[in-house]
């Protein structure tokens, strides 16, 4: 199969695949404004792919946890919302990946003091978990969105959720299956030598 090449200053030739490599080395070496600019040459790259192709959704998706670890929160909320509608298309609303990148939508959203969509993913969120019976994933929306209710001043609906808040765990963002899915070897083969 022929990869598109990245075409950077410093390192032609570079595929998809090892651009992702180096973000994924990059933010596990804590250096996260590297990561996002290795990210945007990526999905630089992946926007010439054909129109749905999940190494889109997968680059989204890292795009979208580095801008929450870097708290640049509206670019994170803006790339989540392509993301959902990508994977709505492709796997269909219903789908536990899609309920995944609606719940980090609405953390996006909620980080980014935005909170009628955060709101609005948030009940998506909750309604395709509840259709599934994911109970642990279903606790974890009630948890951000009891937060979500206090913060607006919206009291007596936080109460009304009758959800435990065990307060002082950091949120961070969930990764969905489609990192599990995407073939290990296609990536680790692919790392920079940098």
């Amino acid at each position: 199969m022929n990869q598109p090449q990245a075409q950077t200053t410093n390192q032609p030739g570079i595929t998809w695949e090892q651009l992702i490599m180096s973000v994924s080395d990059l933010t596990a070496q804590g250096k996260l404004s590297e990561a996002v600019e290795r990210a945007l040459l990526a999905l630089e790259m992946a926007e010439t792919f054909q129109p749905d192709d999940r190494r889109l959704g997968l680059n989204l998706e890292l795009l979208s946890e580095l801008y929450y670890m870097t708290k640049q929160y509206s670019l994170g909320a803006t790339t989540s919302i392509r993301l959902v509608e990508l994977y709505k298309r492709t796997l269909g609303e219903a789908h536990s990946d899609t309920a995944t990148v609606m719940l980090n939508a609405a953390m996006l959203f909620h980080s980014a003091s935005r909170y009628k969509p955060a709101e609005d993913y948030y009940l998506k969120a909750l309604t395709v978990n509840n259709d599934r019976n994911d109970q642990e994933q279903i606790r974890n929306i009630q948890i951000q969105y009891t937060r979500l209710l206090k913060e607006c001043g919206r009291l007596q609906a936080a109460e009304a959720m009758n959800v435990q808040d065990p307060g002082g765990k950091e949120r961070k963002l969930r990764r969905s299956g489609q990192f599990e899915a995407y073939p290990a070897e296609n990536l680790n083969e692919n790392r920079l030598n940098e």
